[in-house]
C-alpha cells in the first residue's frame, strides 16, 4: 500500500522515517507492507518499506545508519 496521511498521523516514528527517506532519496514511490500496512501489527512488529528510486546512489555504512 502506498503510504497515506492517516497511517503517518497515527505513527510518529514511521512519519519521521518516511520524512528522512523522502529527503535523502527523493523516491518515485514509497510503500509500506505487511502487518503495519494492514493495521494488525504487534508490539514486536517492524516497518517493512519498499523505496522505488530511478537510480540508486552510492551508499556507505554511515549513510545507511544515518537514515
Amino acid at each position: 500500500m502506498k503510504l497515506d496521511r492517516e497511517i503517518l498521523d497515527r505513527d510518529p516514528i514511521l512519519a519521521e522515517v518516511v520524512r528522512r527517506l523522502l529527503a535523502a532519496y527523493q523516491p518515485e514511490a514509497l510503500y509500506l507492507f505487511r502487518s503495519k500496512a494492514r493495521g494488525d501489527e504487534g508490539p514486536d512488529s517492524d516497518y517493512d518499506l519498499l523505496l522505488v528510486v530511478r537510480t540508486m546512489p552510492q551508499l556507505s555504512a554511515a549513510t545507511a545508519v544515518s537514515v
